[in-house]
């Protein structure tokens, strides 16, 4: 397994955004697997993710009024 560094940081040209990670990110994680991604003269060129949030169960009870 590899790590992807927070320093590790890449600009989308189309729309100036800057994408980095909070965190060190290892591959084959359970919700998070880098699937992809090709370098081309130390600049990313493609990078394809493949996320999976937890479910998370946000019903809450209605309380009944008296």
């Amino acid at each position: 397994n590899w790590r992807w560094s927070p320093q590790v940081a890449f600009k989308l040209p189309a729309y100036g955004t800057v994408i980095a990670f909070l965190a060190y990110i290892l591959r084959d994680l359970k919700f998070f697997t880098v699937k992809f991604f090709t370098w081309v003269h130390f600049k990313l060129m493609m990078l394809s993710l493949n996320v999976e949030w937890p479910k998370i169960d946000c019903k809450r009870k209605r309380r009944r009024r008296l």
